[in-house]
């Protein structure tokens, strides 16, 4: 898929995982669906996890996404050493993480924005 793992954010609900695809030098037409199948790859094989590894037949892991495209900004921040990290701003992160918090009323979902539907329709039916 190659994807860009960036962070993972705690919080005293959970956890998110950011990730990002179209980052120089591994951009493709094809990003946003590549996004999307991510995502739907990453519920799948967690439910497997879940109820086939783990034991849990009747457990669904509360896994939810959000998946924006658009124009961020990413740069160093921090000083020198374990301070220093790269971070990711822009209005399609923010966007993202609203789109994710809103598919956590309903389990298994996965919000795209429409630029991210008209780009990905071409790949996969909505």
């Amino acid at each position: 898929m190659e994807g860009s793992f960036s962070k993972i954010i705690s919080y005293e609900g959970g956890f998110t995982v950011l990730c990002t695809w179209g980052l120089s030098p591994m951009s493709h037409t094809d990003d946003a669906s590549r996004a999307v199948l991510a995502a739907i790859n990453m519920q799948k094989k967690l439910v497997y996890f879940f109820q086939v590894v783990a034991g849990m037949p009747d457990f669904n892991p509360p896994v939810h996404f959000g998946v924006c495209t658009g124009n961020i900004f990413m740069g160093i921040a921090g000083s020198v050493g374990p301070k220093k990290e790269i971070v990711i701003l822009g209005e399609t992160v923010e966007r993202t993480f609203l789109f994710m918090q809103t598919a956590t009323k309903v389990f298994g979902r996965i919000y795209v924005d429409y630029a991210t539907k008209v780009e990905a329709s071409h790949h996969i039916d909505f």
